[in-house]
């Protein structure tokens, strides 16, 4: 047999032409071929605009096998077909509207179209002239009859059509939402410490932002404010590769949370503007049921090529973490351990073949009165194994007790699963409970205490004789600027964080909630987009995150290792510019050597020293090699030198321009230890040594 395919030909509508002109019965070893060259031209031809239709249909279409065991069919086994109404269609594409078609071939049309269940679906119709029949009932007939034996998770998931001999033929297909443009072509799996693509092991950092999606409306937040892509062109454009997307496990164990549309989730809560707000920038969601939205924002996302973590933050929608809230522990009153299961199973059953879902993680900040080891042993070890079960592709993501503070325990006690290189544990990070007095009096010892106890509850287990991953996947400030508290510990974490290189998502991205706590567009302070989605909210904090977006620390690179000077009050480096010593862009940070307390800053290579002048002036590089650079303070962020006189100074960021000099070092006393309470700031003072060979 002999098959000649050109683009003048239509190519896949080619291939279709020669099918219905054989008149031959096709074997299935010809349908299994021809199906090898039909996916990558209806891929090619059609993928690109039939993603925006990607939610799966919630209507039950029989089939002879499930969605999540869908392959190429080696038996003939076709799709139960469904037969629409001709009026059906012409409603659902607003009567074949230039506003709902998505392209067009050589002989026929593609439309986007909204069926009354809320299904997205694409809608082929023959293109002819006006004065033409309709298209011939037997070319139609073999057309449809050989798409209903194409079965594949990557192409065909349902079939339907209508059949008047009077009118156009339809052919109505709705692609599975798996079929992404996504830039990883393997899962993610673990190496040690790392995060690796399990092709080819080389290293993949998580730089993530959080998308909460699982309040009452269960509804991704902002799309009552902006559309859909101008959201996630935002994501994308502020450094971040990645989404932490939340669920609540009810909308996937119980039909009258999960078969909600948006427009009726909205209605029971009285959400008449955001409705509005809705039906403007994202029309197409209204109709799509709650569970059929989140399956479309993660399909968006992954057109985008962001990764993304699934996030089980609560079982009831609602907002999250109270102690009391009946969200918190194993056998809390909305926490039932069985149906949690059964939510992970089916979540992660429904993810099946979205490359761009790299993760799980298995529950939001465990928390309350009832939460003990025992139990979390039990229940974690069984929810991290079934995610596995049902889809060993995924990172899967544990996070321990206490809000996700403390992992400690597992010093003592290993965490035992039947599946290796998929185990990634999670911690969140912020101050808390710690007095603002603290951090304003206590500057230099807090942020000493607060990274020790980072390092023995969570941090230890990137450097354990069995080591882990380790995914900060919440940490965050009030980015409206006014918390000093708050200022300072950030400043804290981005230095340890640079330092370890670690995985680690952002809170948060919106800017505002649709419905939060009783109160309606609830403004999100911690958010990076303002209350309107329009902005960033403080550009500065963002670009200060530059540094601890990148890989830093590769395993599988073979160049030596050299040190960045970080400074994370302001998120840049330290660089040498022709004769000056300024903060710039980390991409271009100059390089130096490991530093050993009490000894020379060299430039790594080069015949080049740090040196100190004089209180006030900028330092310079020469080979002057005589100034010694000790950690002065409990922080181990000040670094201080001798001067001519026997004083210790300290470098510093200067205050009117990018420049670094040398002042007396701020919070220290004389004999280098720290001031027990101290009124300035000594952060413009902090620099952190951090490790690259990248």
């Amino acid at each position: 047999m002999k098959l000649y395919i050109s683009a003048s030909s239509g190519g896949a509508g080619g291939i279709f032409r020669w099918m219905k002109s054989s008149k031959r019965r096709l074997s299935h070893r010809t349908i299994r071929l021809l199906a090898g060259l039909l996916l990558p031209f209806l891929f090619v031809r059609f993928a690109p605009l039939l993603l925006e239709s990607a939610a799966l249909c919630s209507s039950p279409i029989e089939s002879s096998i499930s969605i999540a065991d869908s392959h190429l069919a080696s038996t003939p086994n076709p799709i139960k077909l469904q037969e629409f109404n001709y009026k059906d269609l012409e409603l659902a594409t607003d009567n074949f509207s230039a506003a709902t078609l998505l392209g067009r071939g050589s002989h026929d049309f593609i439309y986007k179209g909204v069926l009354r269940g809320g299904c997205l679906v694409a809608v082929k119709k023959p293109s002819r002239a006006p004065h033409r029949l309709p298209e011939n009932s037997t070319e139609f007939e073999n057309e449809f009859d050989i798409l209903s034996k194409l079965q594949s998770p990557r192409l065909v998931n349902l079939v339907r059509f209508t059949k008047n001999p009077s009118q156009d033929r339809l052919l109505v297909v709705e692609f599975m939402s798996n079929v992404v443009s996504f830039s990883k072509s393997a899962p993610l799996s673990t190496n040690s410490r790392w995060i690796v693509d399990s092709a080819s092991g080389k290293r993949v950092k998580l730089a993530c932002v959080n998308w909460p999606s699982h309040l009452e409306p269960m509804i991704a937040e902002g799309l009552d404010k902006k559309p859909i892509d101008d959201i996630i062109q935002k994501i994308g454009e502020n450094g971040f590769n990645c989404v932490r997307f939340t669920w609540p496990t009810y909308m996937f164990t119980r039909p009258d949370y999960g078969n909600l549309r948006v427009s009726e989730s909205l209605d029971i809560y009285n959400l008449t503007a955001a409705k509005d707000g809705i039906a403007k920038n994202n029309p197409q969601i209204l109709r799509m049921t709650v569970v059929e939205l989140h399956k479309a924002v993660v399909g968006e996302l992954g057109k985008k090529k962001l990764m993304v973590v699934l996030d089980n933050h609560v079982s009831r929608p609602t907002w999250c973490c109270a102690g009391n809230d009946g969200n918190g522990f194993f056998g809390d009153a909305y926490f039932d351990p069985k149906e949690w299961l059964q939510g992970l199973a089916a979540v992660a059953t429904a993810y099946k073949g979205f490359p761009q879902v790299v993760g799980m993680s298995l529950r939001n900040e465990l928390r309350g009165g009832r939460q003990n080891e025992p139990d979390w042993y039990k229940y974690m070890q069984e929810g991290a194994n079934t995610i596995h079960a049902q889809n060993p592709d995924l990172l899967v993501i544990v996070s321990g007790l206490y809000t996700a503070t403390n992992l400690g325990y597992l010093r003592s006690k290993a965490f035992q699963v039947n599946f290796a290189n998929k185990l990634v544990f999670e911690a969140h990070w912020y101050t808390f409970g710690i007095p603002d007095k603290a951090w304003t009096d206590q500057t230099n010892n807090l942020c000493a205490t607060v990274t020790k106890r980072a390092r023995d509850n969570y941090l230890f287990l990137t450097s354990a004789k069995n080591s882990f991953p380790v995914f900060i996947s919440e940490f965050g400030i009030d980015e409206r600027g006014g918390s000093v508290a708050g200022n300072r510990y950030i400043t804290c974490f981005l230095a340890a964080v640079a330092d370890f290189d670690v995985d680690w998502a952002l809170w948060t991205l919106q800017g505002s909630y649709i419905l939060r706590q009783g109160k309606v567009n609830l403004d999100e302070s911690y958010g990076i987009l303002d209350i309107n989605w329009d902005r960033l909210r403080n550009p500065g904090f963002v670009s200060r995150l530059q540094l601890v977006q990148q890989i830093n620390q590769d395993f599988t690179s073979e160049k030596p290792t050299y040190y960045k000077m970080f400074h994370p009050l302001s998120g840049q480096c330290v660089q040498i510019v022709k004769d000056e010593i300024v903060l710039a862009n980390c991409n271009h940070a100059s390089r130096w050597d490991q530093h050993q307390d009490d000894s020379p800053i060299k430039l790594e290579g080069a015949a080049g020293c740090l040196g100190l002048v004089r209180d006030g002036a900028a330092p310079r590089v020469s080979e002057d090699c005589s100034s010694k650079w000790k950690i002065v303070s409990s922080s181990g962020l000040h670094l201080a030198a001798q001067d001519g006189k026997g004083e210790y100074l300290c470098l510093e960021m200067n205050a009117s321009d990018s420049r670094i000099v040398t002042k007396k070092c701020l919070c220290v006393g004389n004999d280098l230890s720290n001031l027990r309470t101290c009124a300035d700031n000594p952060q413009s003072q902090w620099f952190k040594f951090v490790p690259a060979n990248v």
